[in-house]
């Protein structure tokens, strides 16, 4: 609110007249605004890409060939195919190499001993330009730091599209989620991944939020995501903080069993993607004329939508609960649960998080934990 609304709001006498004035900060179409200028990453050397490009090619016969995180990235919805697409890869144990071998500055340590590169053990997330590596993430299984990009890599956000003209952005945090994302909404969205939370875009992923009608910013639903969607609104203006329903990233949200398709979806407005195909859900049908606009009080089987009857099967003899608090709403199930029924766990997702009149009845529940006995209490289903 403006400072007028609020005051109204709170019923507060407005000053006879006014002291303070926050300055507005006007925002160029490419989101640009002073305080903030895009910048691009450092180009890589010569030297740097060519041992690049070997180690990520000896990486990606290395994850191949480990069915260990092979099994591990499909429980994050990475499939087989998207490994190789995108040339992911995995080291077995820490490696040292000279810094002059890799085109970089010699550095030194306190005891006057030049330092060596460290690529640590774990899974390599490589940046892919003109076919050749330009960065080298790799996630380590354990420690700190969680996530170390090679000395020498460009810093630019990870951009994947398929689309010349795309009217819809979705930006995370993670390079790894964004891969995950590229499998189910390639066709309709360009993914940006910034890298962190408090990563700003460079030239070319401002340029692609620039040309986008919406953008939806999906960080991670955790205190460092949270603080950055008020800069993202101010210089992107088309910014709408779209948090995946359940868990902390969308690689959680899969293993919880929500569609992110149609969670993307979800967040796009009404009529903007009509083809069926497209959304891969059957848009809703208009209401009827003086229908509710929410659902009837429990107690009157009359009035129990569909989809509400729907999950109450649905959620017969599982594990499944639904949590519902003040502060949100979400699905738990044990994960060997999931994994086993996954068709299963996917349809009570859909209906939770994407049938309006199920959200609406679940919300206004009066016990936080909801099962199966206790979704309608005087139905006898």
């Amino acid at each position: 609110m403006s400072y007028p609304e609020a005051c109204r709001a709170l019923d507060v006498d407005l000053p006879a007249k006014e002291q303070f004035r926050t300055p507005r900060v006007k925002a160029n179409q490419r989101g640009e605004a002073a305080g903030w200028q895009a910048a691009g990453g450092a180009d890589t050397d010569e030297m740097w890409r060519e041992k690049a490009d070997k180690l990520v090619g000896w990486a990606s016969g290395q994850l191949l060939e480990n069915k260990t995180e092979m099994r591990r990235l499909l429980e994050r919805g990475i499939t087989k195919k998207l490994v190789t697409a995108h040339r992911l890869g995995w080291i077995p144990e820490d490696m040292w190499r000279h810094r002059q071998s890799w085109g970089l500055a010699e550095e030194l340590k306190k005891d006057g001993k030049a330092k060596r590169l460290w690529i640590p053990a774990g899974l390599v997330i490589p940046m892919i330009k003109n076919e050749h590596a330009v960065r080298i993430r790799i996630r380590r299984p354990a420690g700190e730091p969680r996530y170390y990009a090679l000395p020498g890599s460009n810093m630019d956000c990870l951009v994947l599209s398929e689309n010349e003209k795309d009217r819809l952005a979705l930006v995370v945090e993670s390079e790894l989620d964004a891969v995950l994302l590229v499998r189910f909404v390639a066709d309709m969205a360009v993914v940006i991944a910034l890298g962190n939370s408090s990563r700003k875009p460079d030239p070319a992923a401002a340029d692609k939020l620039a040309a986008a009608d919406l953008i939806l910013l999906a960080v991670d639903y955790d205190a460092g995501g949270n603080n950055q969607v008020a800069w993202w609104r101010e210089h992107f203006p088309r910014t709408k903080h779209w948090p995946v329903p359940d868990g902390k990233d969308p690689g959680d949200a899969f293993k919880a069993g929500i569609d992110l398709r149609a969670w993307v979806v979800a967040g796009c407005p009404r009529g903007w993607l009509t083809s069926p195909s497209l959304l891969g859900v059957h848009p809703d049908p208009p209401p009827a004329a003086g229908a509710d606009e929410f659902p009837a009080p429990m107690g009157k089987a009359a009035a129990v939508p569909p989809g509400v009857l729907k999950l109450a099967e649905l959620l017969k003899n599982t594990p499944v609960v639904i949590e519902n608090t003040e502060k949100r709403t979400s699905i738990r199930a044990p994960q060997r649960w999931s994994d086993r029924n996954w068709e299963q766990s996917k349809l009570i997702s859909e209906l939770v998080y994407f049938d309006p009149e199920v959200f609406d009845w679940i919300v206004n529940h009066p016990d936080e934990k909801i099962l199966a006995d206790n979704l309608i209490k005087t139905v006898n289903i």
